[in-house]
């Protein structure tokens, strides 16, 4: 086989990793991110494991000690391979660059290895294109995952940014930490939806959590932040006439039936379209998608171009593969948990609750999600929207909504957020009127107690 049909790989980059490492074994730190797979040669991957597991057993490691190390096995010839590679590499001063060489060859023998495993799986008598397609494109996806990130470095390296972080806040004098929601309460509380962290909001059906979670998403986007909409429930034009309501404070009714559109709304139209046009949102409609689907299009989204934000809506509606409910739903916010780690975005997850929380109207708890596997435990935070007035019309609440905190990391649970819900213009407000109380009948005085009974207090002597 000549050069050119080889499978792509750097010879000498190989060869200068493993020189490098012979003369500076605590370089190891450094490329720590790299596998003997990554080596096409199979004596260099043989020699870099060994290397390795020297350098784990606390081994000294030199061109001797390797030579040494293999003498009488079947890999004796590696002694010699490691005493040119030593003498031949005049330092260990590029060993990061020479891995990542290395590193980058290795990735496209990967995406090589995908391209037949596809044909092969395409080639099978049962094969199905639907699952085809997801295997390769979950494959591809986790091949654009910078993998050098993370593992252990000193904390001293991150107190810098920190503190610069830190000045900033105090400069503009914001406390926002993380990504900002378009209501003051919750920005107050949260400090902002933070990167790499799974927020649900669950709701009974009809309290607006769909209303909630879109608007995060376009008020992130007003804020140059883009964001990705997976809408399981609605199409894009429902999304789009919703965001057109809120952001023109036109009731939605008359959206859906421009008869009922007043004059003065129309120039609101306008210019609510035009915005919500510029706004960098992305939006997938398509129904029944699993989570590692919605896992697989946001990551190929984020390669395109980064994203700060990513919405699903809603949990109850990701297709699952027909074993057990409630585990299954687990490895789902598991799964878009992990995503959210690995973009670094926040993931704000919507869910419904379970069937029998739905004919209560008592204020939702985490025991409503415990039917729906393992979420409670896998989000960062949790927080249930309810609305009284659904079940009330008359209630003494009002127009305002509750979001309680079930759940939240660096958050005291147990908190009751208040908005004002402008549900048919599809928003909800910052509450700024007093909490409202609701009014005690007046109660008829208790008759007074007759002599020598209920004494509340010793008599005279």
């Amino acid at each position: 086989m000549s050069r050119a049909t080889l499978p792509p790989h750097a010879t000498e980059a190989e060869q200068a990793v493993l020189g490098g490492l012979m003369l500076r074994p605590e370089r190891f730190a450094d490329v720590d991110w790299l596998s003997g797979a990554d080596f096409y040669d199979g004596r260099h991957r043989r020699l870099f494991e060994l290397l390795l597991a020297m350098a784990a057993a606390g081994t000294p490691i030199d061109a001797v000690t390797v030579a040494d190390r293999v003498a009488g096995t079947d890999d004796a010839a590696l002694g010699s391979i490691a005493v040119q590679y030593a003498a031949n590499t005049p330092g260990a001063a590029n060993i990061v660059a020479y891995a990542e060489i290395v590193l980058e060859r290795s990735r496209l023998r990967q995406v090589m290895d995908v391209g037949a495993a596809i044909v092969t799986q395409a080639r099978a008598p049962t094969a199905s294109a639907h699952d085809v397609v997801v295997t390769a494109g979950n494959a591809l996806a986790s091949l654009g995952i910078d993998h050098r990130s993370g593992g252990l470095r000193p904390i001293s390296e991150a107190i810098k940014p920190w503190f610069q972080a830190l000045v900033a806040r105090d400069k503009a004098k914001s406390t926002i930490t993380g990504l900002a929601t378009p209501w003051n309460a919750v920005n107050n509380y949260t400090n902002g939806l933070q990167p790499g962290e799974l927020f649900i909001v669950a709701a009974r059906p009809s309290m607006g959590k769909s209303v909630l979670g879109f608007q995060v998403a376009v008020h992130a986007a007003e804020c140059g932040v883009r964001a990705a909409v997976f809408s399981l429930e609605m199409r894009k034009g429902q999304f789009i006439q919703r965001s057109v309501s809120a952001l023109g404070q036109i009731p939605h009714a008359a959206l859906r039936d421009p008869t009922k559109m007043e004059d003065e709304w129309w120039p609101r139209v306008t210019d609510a379209t035009t915005t919500l046009h510029r706004l960098p949102i992305v939006m997938d409609d398509a129904a029944s998608l699993s989570a590692a689907q919605i896992a697989q299009r946001a990551r190929r989204e984020h390669l395109r171009a980064p994203l700060g934000l990513v919405v699903v809506d809603h949990l109850n509606l990701i297709r699952l593969l027909g074993r057990d409910k409630v585990t299954e739903l687990g490895d789902a916010a598991r799964t878009l948990k992990v995503l959210a780690k690995d973009l670094n975005v926040p993931v704000l997850l919507l869910c419904q609750l379970n069937r029998a929380s739905v004919h209560s109207r008592a204020r939702p708890t985490l025991a409503d999600l415990r039917g729906s596997g393992e979420i409670e435990e896998i989000a960062d935070a949790v927080f249930f929207l309810h609305r009284e007035a659904y079940y009330d019309p008359q209630s003494f609440m009002g127009d305002c909504a509750e979001l309680l905190v079930g759940k939240g990391r660096d958050m005291p649970t147990g908190e009751v957020l208040h908005l004002r819900a402008v549900l048919p213009q599809m928003r909800f407000e910052d509450w700024s009127d007093p909490i409202p109380v609701a009014q005690m009948a007046p109660t008829t005085p208790a008759p007074r107690a007759r002599s020598g009974l209920q004494r509340t207090h010793k008599p005279s002597p």
